[in-house]
């Protein structure tokens, strides 16, 4: 016949806490040490119309169309803003910018806030050359004081057309 031992223990049994505070507190230290705080995404900036007559808005020209044309390398071929010839090269965006800028002073009565710029690239453009066209579209950099003045901010891509032979 087996024996069983009686346990001399009498009551609940003991945890002890002094681990388990510990244990907490590294987590909670470890959490709170790899939180990254990220800042909200876009503008919230919430402007309000004022009360006042309504302005006449004349409509944006049909120029606000930017079309990059690329060679059979790839690389820059013309700058074109509506049916316009800007050339080809780093001197192209530079006048881009200067036709844009005329363009919005052009129109302060209007809102050329609300107006939004087309780029259309050929298939085959190199990326950079986009990136100098979406730069010269929205701002520019005042030769005197150096800093960015702000042109137009709403900008949409064409879809790219792709050649018969890619």
């Amino acid at each position: 016949m087996l024996r069983f031992r009686k346990s001399h223990a009498s009551g609940s049994p003991s945890i002890p806490m002094s681990p388990l505070i510990d244990i907490t507190f590294l987590l909670l230290i470890f959490f709170m040490l790899n939180l990254k705080i990220i800042a909200p995404e876009g503008n919230f900036d919430v402007t309000l119309p004022q009360p006042t007559a309504p302005i006449a808005v004349e409509a944006p020209p049909a120029a606000l169309r930017v079309r990059l044309q690329a060679d059979e390398a790839g690389a820059l071929r013309a700058v074109l803003l509506g049916s316009r010839d800007l050339g080809a090269g780093t001197e192209a965006f530079r006048r881009l910018t200067a036709e844009l800028r005329r363009i919005q002073t052009a129109a302060a009565a209007a809102t050329p806030d609300d107006w939004e710029i087309e780029i259309e690239a050929d298939y085959d453009l190199q990326y950079e050359h986009l990136v100098h066209a979406i730069s010269a579209c929205t701002a520019e950099i005042d030769p005197v004081t150096r800093q960015t003045r702000p042109l137009f901010q709403k900008i949409k891509f064409a879809p790219p057309h792709v050649p018969q032979g890619a």
